[in-house]
């Protein structure tokens, strides 16, 4: 465990360059030596950091709720030379967690080894600012000049289908967030499960339809682009909703190291946000570049380091 943490060390006053450029990715089980080579792939972009998105870790049932055996599961991921080669030089390390880094699959509040899940998570991922004492969850903001980032926890509130995900006081504090960074030009939001995909299938945001609504309106109040970052699906694809008219875009990128599954065709009928054409279903992770400017442009690239589809926005549309 010690490795990890020196390798994360804490970074108190947090630069954002004005030009940005990071990656992003999810579900990242450990396969032994399997697709590890994407994280060769990842340092050769030369990032400013990195946004872990969920299922960082695929925690086994002996983990749950055991502080040491959570914290041995981040030592064994974190072990291969690829991974420990990209901490080496993309020195910024930030995350978000989804079910496999919380407890159980598609677990919810109901799970009695939430707090020592997160207790482990805020200690491994400490350059993340999450405030547990205070939040009583893994939420975190930072802001720098013109960008913002948001992470959500989408796992510490979550009720059953059709109830919550985050809860009056995360939404709360979503809004509070966003009028303080209101003359942002762009707001990254990273949470675990799809926010634009209108499919009700498996744990995106739309099986959550009354908090759902309430979560987008907050958010198209917003001056700024908001752009989600997301995972899980374990295939990656961008879908863009107006709402109030509005542009909100969802970056999934999903997954890592995990096995690949394409959408149904069902599902691809039914999500009426998705970009047509955008559906990855390799071994990936998305390079994120914002000019200062106007330009904003996303890549989806696989574990060999080839650029397998991209898509740039105006900020002036």
């Amino acid at each position: 465990m010690k490795r990890v943490l020196l390798l994360l060390a804490f970074t108190p006053n947090i630069i954002l360059s004005q030009n940005v450029n990071f990656c992003i990715g999810s579900c990242a089980d450990y396969t032994g030596d399997r697709n590890e080579e994407i994280f060769a792939a990842i340092e050769d972009q030369k990032p400013d950091f990195f946004i872990w998105l969920g299922d960082n870790i695929y925690s086994k049932e002996p983990n749950w709720g055991n502080k040491k055996s959570m914290a041995e599961a981040y030592t064994k991921r974190h072990s291969t030379k690829p991974i420990a080669s990209m901490f080496d030089v993309v020195r910024k390390q930030y995350a978000i967690w989804d079910d496999h880094d919380f407890g159980p699959n598609d677990a919810d509040s109901s799970f009695s080894g939430k707090n020592i899940s997160a207790k482990i998570f805020e200690s491994v991922w400490n350059q993340t600012p999450v405030n547990l004492s205070v939040n009583g969850d893994i939420r975190w903001r930072m802001r720098n000049n013109e960008i913002a980032l948001i992470g959500l926890d989408n796992r510490s509130h979550r009720g059953p289908v059709g109830t919550q995900v985050l809860g009056n006081n995360q939404l709360n504090w979503l809004r509070e967030t966003l009028n303080m960074y209101e003359d942002a030009r762009v707001i990254f939001i990273a949470i675990g499960s799809q926010v634009l995909n209108d499919a009700k299938v498996f744990e995106n945001y739309s099986k959550f339809p009354k908090e759902r609504l309430e979560f987008l309106n907050i958010c198209s109040e917003s001056k700024s682009q908001i752009v989600f970052l997301t995972g899980d699906r374990h295939h990656g694809e961008l879908n863009i909703k107006y709402v109030n008219n509005k542009r909100l875009i969802d970056i999934t990128s999903s997954p890592l190291t995990s096995s690949t599954h394409n959408p149904s065709k069902k599902e691809i009928r039914k999500n009426t946000s998705l970009v047509k054409g955008s559906i990855v279903n390799v071994n990936h992770f998305n390079h994120v570049i914002w000019d200062g400017e106007s330009n904003l442009l996303t890549e989806f690239i696989d574990i060999n380091g080839n650029v397998i589809y991209k898509k740039a926005w105006s900020l002036e549309n």
